[in-house]
């Protein structure tokens, strides 16, 4: 293998890109040519994986695997494997982070258009086939959703192994509600300590903490800038410069989905398999385990160099009459089956409506004619909190999508947060849960950001806008929908499905929260707080006029 350290690539507008490269050795001074796989992040090229995440190391097979542990990077190719595989890896600093010197904008325009230019100058190098795929998970998947977006010419496939496709929705507010715990741990844990010039990074170069703050997007403390007002709405041009268009993607891609990928990437990672309708070709395997350390498997890395075989090499391997969608679903919270089919929710999915009865809190098949109601304490970090269930189940209830969750409310305040999980529970009342401790499915919605647009919305999911802010009038019941995140999971006969409401974070959660105020404040900066909604009694109705369900997407038996 021939590596090449810090390699620097010109761009349009700005400092080079610094690169490492790696690729086939023929021997004899012979220079072939190679497909070429790139990424673009934040993480530091040069960062091991056994630094990055250790926990996501201790659990891969790539700790007692073969090859340099140092070119072993998270979340990006693997050099030893592709490189035998005979394709080159071209692996970048974002400008701003490691080794590239200029401006630090996660997710943003100069970073897109630096991705562009790394694509387009490893397709056009003389070691190079022409044919550029882009393949990394988390961070490195989402910046290949808004690259592929710009269609550069040399860009022939795209695998994001986890990669959200709404920055507003997925990542930065679930349901209106910033999800203050994982931001403000995230940029302050992972990305700064990375900058370009930061004491801890990796180029050489210090920069003082003026300077430091100069080099990145945000006018000022990045906590500051997320307190602005105008970032309560996804109309705002922070979240649309940073939100990938998948309806503009046209090379074939295959998305990979974590079944544990609550809170980030599950979503829009599903929501963009939908949206790339004008790819040449789409594909999905929502998939149960861990990530990072799933994506280098055995298995899961077969298939993917089976797929880049096929459109970057122009192999005849027959990938692309494969199912287009391959779910793996979960019973007793563990890999249970593998579904096939051509659409997500699978082909034949049925939608069954459970309706809450507040006078029992139970789930009932048909709406209760009475109308009733039951309150719980607003206050995060309270324990208030209302239970719905179902009887013992008959039989296995086969749940694979997304869920939506039709309310009536009403609060004694202007506003309420509410957060919702999905559970299954054996007859003891113990729940079962995945291998991570995480429940059937889970969900946020702030009460006044409940506008939607039912042009946009579908009998499992409802598209909210979140462009205005609706108060309430104290007292007085509103709908509103709750989209919950994707499940692929088998409630077992004997056990009762049930859907929790309540006004703190649901057990489960990880660490995608939604504090009043970040955890993960700097000394001397103000944390950063999320605008939560004062202490609210918040009144669930049932029944009448206006009952209140949830739309589960079932697989029939």
């Amino acid at each position: 293998m021939i590596v090449d350290r810090n390699v620097r690539i010109p761009r349009r507008d700005g400092p080079d890109v610094v690169a490492d490269v790696f690729r086939p050795d023929r021997g004899k001074g012979r220079v072939e040519q190679f497909p070429v796989l790139v990424t673009v992040g934040v993480y530091g090229k040069d960062v091991p994986f056994r630094v990055f995440n250790p926990k996501g190391w201790e659990r891969s097979e790539l700790k007692s695997g073969e090859g340099p542990r140092d070119y072993i990077v998270g979340e990006t190719p693997l050099p030893d494997f592709w490189v035998r595989a005979g394709y080159a890896v071209v692996r970048c600093d974002q400008p701003g982070s490691g080794d590239s010197p200029g401006d630090l904008d996660v997710f943003g325009p100069a970073a897109q258009a630096a991705f562009y230019d790394a694509v387009e100058w490893a397709g056009t190098q003389s070691w190079s086939t022409g044919k550029v795929g882009v393949f990394g998970a988390s961070y490195y998947g989402v910046m290949g959703w808004l690259v592929a977006g710009l269609r550069p010419p040399h860009l022939a496939a795209f695998l994001p192994f986890q990669g959200f496709t709404d920055h507003y929705r997925d990542c930065m507010r679930h349901g209106g509600i910033l999800t203050a715990g994982f931001v403000d741990s995230w940029y302050g844990r992972e990305v700064l300590p990375r900058q370009f010039g930061a004491p801890t990074g990796t180029s050489g170069a210090k920069l003082s903490a003026d300077e430091l703050t100069a080099n990145t997007a945000f006018p000022k403390d990045y906590r500051e800038y997320l307190r602005d007002d105008a970032l309560r709405y996804a109309t705002h041009e922070y979240y649309r410069a940073r939100t990938p268009d998948p309806a503009a993607v046209t090379v074939p891609v295959f998305a990979w989905a974590n079944d544990d990928g609550f809170g980030l990437h599950l979503r829009g990672t599903i929501e963009g398999f939908g949206l790339a309708r004008n790819a040449a070709f789409c594909a999905l395997y929502a998939y149960s385990g861990t990530e990072p350390d799933s994506m280098y498997s055995t298995e899961f890395s077969d298939i993917h160099r089976r797929f880049f075989d096929r459109f970057l090499k122009g192999e005849e391997n027959g990938f692309e009459h494969e199912p287009r969608v391959r779910v793996t679903v979960r019973k007793d919270g563990r890999p249970f089956a593998e579904r096939r089919g051509t659409t997500y929710p699978l082909d034949g999915t049925e939608a069954r409506r459970f309706y809450l009865e507040c006078g029992r809190h139970a789930l009932l098949d048909e709406a209760p004619g009475d109308a009733r109601t039951t309150a719980y304490r607003s206050e995060y970090g309270s324990d208030g909190v209302v239970q719905f269930c179902t009887p013992a189940l008959e039989r296995d209830l086969e749940i694979v999508g997304p869920m939506r969750l039709h309310l009536t409310v009403s609060a004694d305040g202007p506003d309420a947060d509410l957060f919702v999980a999905v559970r299954e529970l054996r007859p003891d009342g113990s729940e079962v849960v995945a291998a991570s401790g995480s429940p059937i499915a889970l969900s946020w919605q702030r009460v006044s950001m409940r506008h939607a647009d039912p042009a946009q919305s579908s009998t499992f999911r409802t598209w909210h806008t979140y462009d205005r802010t609706l108060p309430l009038d104290p007292g007085v019941p509103v709908t509103l929908d709750v989209n919950l995140w994707p499940a692929a999971w088998i409630v077992a006969a004997g056990n009762r499905l049930a859907i929790e409401i309540g006004g703190n974070e649901p057990k489960g959660a990880g660490e995608y929260t939604h504090p009043p105020a970040g955890p993960y404040a700097s000394p001397g900066r103000a944390p950063l707080d999320n605008g939560a909604p004062a202490p609210a009694e918040v009144r669930l109705h049932s029944g009448g006029e206006e009952p209140s369900y949830v739309v589960l997407p079932v697989v029939p038996a």
